[in-house]
């Protein structure tokens, strides 16, 4: 995590974990039965980026990167004699433990031990609660993150399309390329096609507007885009200040 990969996790007294360890190689799948404690080892790796990585002194555990794990006082093990939890992970043979533990008010109390250098490496993290299919999104962050729950998805097509395309000393990982041409979009409508045959989309994104949207067809016309459902759905909800009626008409 410090320009480096997680190599080890160990967990105690988190959750369901009175006692967790793994190590953690360049793809892990956690697989088991429903309420094993899978996402509890994801969340767990998201408290320890979040308070090494963004530096802070205390979590809300009610929204830890789009997660709501509850209050404080259930995420530790009913087994716990410290009446608290720890979170280790080793990245690049590094080590950092982080004791939490909950204070009089219910508060959460971290404790650092180990390196505590800033991590610098960014996390990338999807939650499998994404938001589905949409024509048309705000553009959530001007970079080429999907987001958290896949809001960005539509903006990132685009970005990836036109950085392909100006600089030729970039190019896609030869195990996701499988378009015979270099747009990524091509490469998109390939996967795709994979589950849905012949899927087509084309993406357009107006910045100024902060929104992003699609087309597609499985064969037929294309359907959806730049209308009056962009209008009804994401401009008039938000009020967005930059779209007034003139220019309404202009986007049909």
């Amino acid at each position: 995590m410090c320009n480096g990969r997680i190599e080890h996790i160990k967990l105690k007294n988190y959750k369901c974990h009175r006692s967790f360890e793994s190590d953690l190689k360049k793809l892990t799948i956690l697989a088991g039965e429903n309420s094993a404690g899978k996402s509890s080892v994801i969340q767990a790796l998201l408290m320890q980026y979040l308070v090494l990585g963004k530096k802070m002194s205390s979590i809300n555990t009610l929204n830890v990167m789009g997660n709501n794990l509850g209050v404080a006082l259930n995420l530790i093990s009913p087994e716990s004699v410290t009446g608290g939890f720890s979170i280790e992970t080793t990245v690049d043979g590094v080590e950092r433990i982080l004791n939490y533990s909950v204070n009089e008010t219910e508060e959460m109390v971290l404790d650092v031990q180990g390196n505590k250098e800033l991590i610098k490496t960014e996390l990338y993290y999807l939650n499998a609660e994404r938001i589905g299919p949409r024509l048309a999104n705000q553009i959530y962050n001007d970079s080429c993150y999907v987001g958290i729950h896949g809001e960005n998805v539509i903006y990132v097509i685009e970005q990836m399309d036109k950085m392909l395309m100006s600089n030729p000393d970039i190019s896609l990982p030869r195990d996701v390329e499988i378009a015979k041409i270099k747009r990524f979009s091509a490469n998109v409508e390939e996967w795709l096609g994979i589950i849905v045959p012949d899927t087509k989309i084309s993406t357009k994104v107006n910045v100024s507007q902060g929104i992003a949207s699609v087309e597609y067809n499985t064969g037929g016309d294309f359907f959806g885009g730049y209308s009056d459902w962009i209008w009804r759905n994401i401009c008039a909800p938000y009020n967005c200040p930059s779209v007034n009626s003139d220019h309404r008409k202009k986007m049909h």
